[in-house]
C-alpha cells in the first residue's frame, strides 16, 4: 500500500478523485463465504407457470457480458452448494440413525461432470438418491436455473433423482429446497425452454 501511495501521490497532494488501483485477479478470488455453513430445508409449492409477454429492459444491453467471469463465479457458487448439500444429507441420514448410509454419501461431481448429478446419497430404505445441486445468492423465491442435456436425460431416466436448490448460498444458513424430480414425470407447472443447440457438420 505504501508503494502504491508513493507511485500515485508522492510528492503531489492527493486529488479529489484518486486513481483506483485495479486488481486484475479480483474475480478469481473466492466470494466471501462464511465458515461452516449449515443448510436448512424449506418447503415450497410449485405454482402454474405464467408466460409474460413483456420483458424488463436491460440497462446494460449495449455492454458485452464477461461470460468467462460469470462462469468462474457460478462454478464457485456451485461447488459451495454441493458442499452444503453433502453436509445436509449426511446430517439427515445420521438424524435417522442411518450412520452406515451417511458414511457413503459422496460428491460424485468431483470424479466426473458427465455423470448427470452431483451428490450420491440414500433414502431411508437404502435406495440410492441422485441429487443435482443448483445454488443461488438470491433469497427464497422463484427458481431459475440451467440443466445440461446430460442432466436432463438423467432426470428423465432415473427414478430417485432430486434437484436441491440452495438459496442464500453466501449466508451462514443457506436454505435448501428439495424439489424432487419435476421431470419424471414432467411437472406441467414448470417451464422447460431450450436455449442452445449442439451443431455437428461432417465435411469431405
Amino acid at each position: 500500500m505504501f508503494s502504491i501511495f508513493l507511485y500515485n501521490f508522492y510528492p503531489k497532494k492527493p486529488t479529489k478523485n484518486p486513481i483506483k488501483v485495479v486488481d486484475i485477479l479480483e474475480d478469481y478470488y473466492d466470494p466471501n463465504f462464511p465458515l461452516n455453513p449449515i443448510g436448512s430445508e424449506v418447503a415450497l409449492n410449485i405454482l402454474p407457470f405464467v408466460t409474460h409477454s413483456t420483458r424488463t429492459p436491460n440497462p446494460n444491453k449495449n455492454s458485452k457480458p464477461d461470460y468467462e467471469k460469470i462462469n468462474r463465479l457460478n462454478k464457485k457458487l456451485g461447488d459451495r452448494g454441493e458442499k452444503v448439500v453433502k453436509d445436509f444429507e449426511i446430517a439427515r441420514l445420521e438424524k435417522l440413525g442411518k450412520f452406515d448410509l451417511a458414511s457413503k454419501v459422496e460428491r460424485v461431481s468431483i470424479i466426473s461432470d458427465s455423470i448427470g448429478y452431483d451428490i450420491l446419497s440414500f433414502n431411508e430404505d437404502g435406495k440410492e438418491r441422485y441429487i443435482e445441486v443448483k445454488a443461488t445468492r438470491s433469497k427464497v423465491g422463484d427458481a431459475n436455473f440451467f440443466l445440461s442435456i446430460n442432466e436432463l436425460k438423467t432426470a428423465q431416466e432415473k427414478e430417485n433423482y432430486y434437484i436441491y436448490l440452495v438459496y442464500e448460498i453466501l449466508s451462514k444458513e443457506p436454505k435448501i429446497w428439495i424439489i424432487g424430480n419435476p421431470l419424471n414425470p414432467e411437472n406441467k407447472n414448470i417451464n422447460l425452454e431450450p436455449i442452445s443447440f449442439k451443431v455437428s457438420i461432417k465435411v469431405q
